[in-house]
């Protein structure tokens, strides 16, 4: 998977891009939460490489988890809701690796799963 390679190698290697990120993550809780409304990130995995050995995200996916919790963003990892599946039968498209309907209920029951916690 070169593209997955790319990509995170790009992310992970780029600090400016993940600084962006969290500082607009931090601006949305704290109009949010201005707002009373609870603001939760959640680390959706992108739709490839779920089948590999080692998920070529991960790295990626684990600097965003370490970065909401040292800032203090409550983060749901969905990681293994989405792992080990078909790639391609959670997209919306062949062009489209968004998830599709059933990739998007693997994301609702995770969260709901979640906000059900105690």
């Amino acid at each position: 998977h070169p593209q997955p390679r790319a990509f995170a190698g790009l992310v992970y290697n780029d600090p400016a891009l993940m600084n962006e990120t969290m500082a607009a993550l931090e601006r949305t809780r704290h109009a949010l939460e201005a707002a009373g409304i609870r603001f939760i990130v959640v680390a959706l995995p992108m739709m490839s490489g779920l089948r590999d050995e080692v998920y070529p995200y991960s790295l990626v996916l684990n600097r965003l988890i370490i970065a909401c919790k040292q800032r203090g963003l409550e983060v749901l990892d969905l990681r293994d809701d989405f792992l080990g599946r078909d790639d391609r039968a959670l997209w919306v498209h062949p062009t489209d690796q968004h998830p599709n309907d059933i990739g998007q209920r693997l994301l609702g029951e995770g969260i709901v799963r979640y906000l059900k916690q105690p």
